[in-house]
Order: C-alpha cells, then sequence, then structure tokens
C-alpha cells in the first residue's frame, strides 16, 4: 500500500524527529511504501533560525533593557545562529539519513492541494494525520487545517494515528475548527484519555493508542542511538531551563551515586551541570538517554525513551504550561504516574519495577498496532 503521512516531523526537536521516524519505520515494516510529506508551514520557521531568536523573549528582553541595542542586534542574532550550527546539521542528518519525504517541499494547505492535482509524490492510498502535538491550539500547527489533512477530498483515505491536542480542553474558536476539521477523518485515533473525550465532546469517535515510538522495540532503537562518550551521569533534560526541583534532585543523586550532571539542550548552559550538550541529534540524544543511570526532564519523550531503555526517570511539569495531560496520562497508562513530581520538593523514590512497565505497556502496544492494522486492511 502506498502511504503518506503529515507530522511535525523537521523541527529540531527530538520528539517530533523520532515519533515520525517510528511511525514511518513501523508501516515500513508491514510492507507498505511509505512518505513523510515534507511540510514545512511559513508559521514555523526553523527551530534557532534567526527569525526565532528575534521573535523570542530573549531577544525582546535585550531590546527592553537596552534600547541602544536594537541596532547592533543582528551582531547577536548571528552569534545565536552560528552557536546551533551543529546542533541543526545534526537533525539535518538525521533527517537525510533516516527520514523518507516527498521530493517536494509544502508551505500551506493551498500548496498541498495543488500538490494533489500535479505531484505523484503525493498520490497515495492512505493518508496518516501522525503523532506528537499536531493538533495543539496554542501552536500554529493546531489551527492548520493541513494537520486535519484537509487537502485530501476524501474522507475515506484519511486517518489519524495518535494525533495530540496537547491540552487537557479546548473550547470556542479552536474547539469549533477543531470540531469543523475532524470531518476530514473516517477514523480518528489519539495519544491520551484527554483526547479521546476531547473528540468525543465534538461528536467524533476516537480510539486512544500509544504513541508511535512504541510501536519499535527496544532492540530498533538501540540500532538508531549513538553511544555517548561519557560513563556514569544524571541526564537532565529541562526544556525550559527554569525548574529548580530538577537541579536539587540532579544533585542530590550525582552527590550520592558520585555521577556526571550532563544537561542536553538546545540554550544557553545549565550552570550546576558538569556538560552541557547544545549539539546533540535526535540519534545522540537516544543515546544519552540510553546510557544514562537517571534520567530528570520535562519532556513527554524522554519519559517515553526512559521507558523503552528501561532507565529510572523522574518527569516535570513544564514550568508555567497546561499541557501535562500528555506526561500524566503515559505515566499513569504504564503505572508510573509516580515518576511525575509536581511537589516544591522533589524526593528520590524507589526504582522501577519494568517488568510490571513492559506487561502493561505492551498490552496497549499491542492493541494499537491491531488498530492501525485494521485500519490498513479496511482502506
Amino acid at each position: 500500500m502506498r502511504i503518506r503521512t503529515i507530522t511535525c516531523h523537521d523541527v529540531c526537536n527530538y520528539g517530533a524527529s523520532l515519533q515520525a521516524y517510528a511511525l514511518m519505520r513501523h508501516l515500513q515494516g508491514l510492507g507498505n511504501e511509505v512518505e513523510i510529506i515534507d511540510y514545512l508551514p511559513d508559521y514555523k520557521p526553523p527551530r534557532h533560525s534567526l527569525a526565532t531568536f528575534y521573535n523570542s523573549g530573549r531577544a525582546a528582553a535585550v531590546a527592553k533593557i537596552a534600547p541602544w541595542l536594537k541596532r547592533p542586534m543582528a551582531f547577536w542574532q548571528n552569534r545565536h545562529e552560528l552557536k546551533f550550527q551543529k546542533r541543526r546539521r545534526a537533525f539535518e542528518a538525521f533527517k537525510a539519513e533516516r527520514l523518507i519525504t516527498t521530493g517536494a517541499e509544502y508551505h500551506n494547505n493551498k500548496e498541498l492541494e495543488k500538490g494533489m492535482k500535479a505531484d505523484k509524490d503525493m498520490e497515495a492510498d492512505l493518508y496518516i494525520a501522525g503523532s506528537d502535538q499536531i493538533w495543539n491550539p496554542f501552536y500554529g500547527n493546531g489551527r492548520d487545517p493541513a494537520y486535519y489533512c484537509a487537502f485530501v477530498d476524501d474522507p475515506r483515505r484519511c486517518i489519524s494515528y495518535a494525533a495530540s491536542f496537547g491540552k487537557s480542553n479546548i473550547t470556542g474558536d479552536d474547539k469549533l475548527f477543531a470540531q469543523q476539521q475532524l470531518a476530514n477523518f473516517r477514523a480518528i485515533s489519539v495519544r491520551e484519555t484527554t483526547g479521546v473525550k476531547i473528540a468525543r465532546s465534538m461528536g467524533f469517535d476516537a480510539v486512544q493508542v500509544v504513541d508511535p515510538v512504541f510501536l519499535l522495540s527496544r532492540d530498533e532503537w538501540g540500532e538508531v542511538a549513538k553511544e555517548p562518550k561519557i560513563n556514569g551521569y544524571v541526564l537532565v533534560y529541562d526544556f525550559l531551563h527554569n525548574d529548580p526541583r530538577i537541579e536539587e534532585l540532579a544533585r542530590h543523586l550525582a552527590r550520592k551515586e558520585h555521577l556526571k550532571i550532563v544537561s542536553v539542550n538546545d540554550g544557553g548552559k545549565l550552570g550546576y551541570a558538569d556538560m552541557n550538550i547544545n549539539d546533540a541529534g535526535p540519534a545522540e540524544f537516544l543515546g544519552y538517554v540510553r546510557g544514562a543511570s537517571y534520567v530528570l526532564a520535562s519532556s513527554f519523550h524522554a519519559a517515553a525513551f526512559s521507558t523503552i531503555f528501561k532507565r529510572d526517570f523522574y518527569i516535570f511539569p513544564l514550568v508555567g504550561h497546561d499541557n501535562s495531560s500528555r506526561m500524566t496520562d503515559f505515566l499513569n497508562s504504564a503505572g508510573l504516574g509516580s515518576r511525575f513530581i509536581t511537589q516544591k520538593t522533589a524526593t528520590e523514590l524507589e526504582g522501577i519495577d519494568f517488568g510490571r512497565v513492559d506487561k502493561l505497556l505492551g498490552e496497549q502496544v499491542e492493541a494499537s498496532k491491531q488498530w492501525l492494522e485494521k485500519q490498513l486492511e479496511n482502506n
């Protein structure tokens, strides 16, 4: 079968790249010809681009504190750009090596509609709106009809797999938009139980399935991971670099176990880390998770891969953001609810019973695979 997927696959984000790869790879393993639609919307510049920095809080803060720096702002932007060239190249290398994309790039839904008529690469028996927060209205993609397969004129050829609203509830115009767009699918699956409730509140049946990264085995991910050049460390992935609970627990575990603290990040240095990694791509990220003694993060996919590689981990909500449902839903379903830390002070917990976790997750993974295969058979 010829399948085309659409998802956030090229935004310099570990989870986005790896979930896109996982769904593609699993579908290929079932004997399908699969390509990811190379959709790069205009509203989403590449992470770490000059446009991203110029519109960031850091740039605004600098201009506000020192207005006289407005003129030489380009200098600071260029420094920012140069700092992340290696990181961006690592993501570009992963895309080139691992992701099979359509020959043409598309930048908005109208271009996709034209591509359906003129580009043979876009022809498919089935279109799948993929995983991650593609329907989160907080971001532009949540209000983009392309991520609801609006460019396909036949809903019978469209399904979603593990799509996420990224929130526990949506209201107002965002809800009205999503309600109109969900009619583009003949079958809907979402990643969280909260997503099932949101879809049903709009009159659509939805099934909860696992994130695509769980469709591949631990060994398959091991083949992708690049081994780090350090041993004995606590891995910190503090997405916003602003959670004192992560610092406190990282210091405690490092002191107790005589470990280094390694931070994988995309911005400035974490002052308490022994090593700051700013240039890791998706394969390197997997390697750092697999090799860690502990993982402390504010990331859904850090939790997912810690579970896959059986690493002891602690997950924290993003400070100031209302998008924890994606993490709590997964952790609770795997019997790992205690690993989600909301207290002001994070305390060390007993080790994880991964035998029990494997059993709980294994049942969900199998059900998700069966649901997806049934949709392929019904196409």
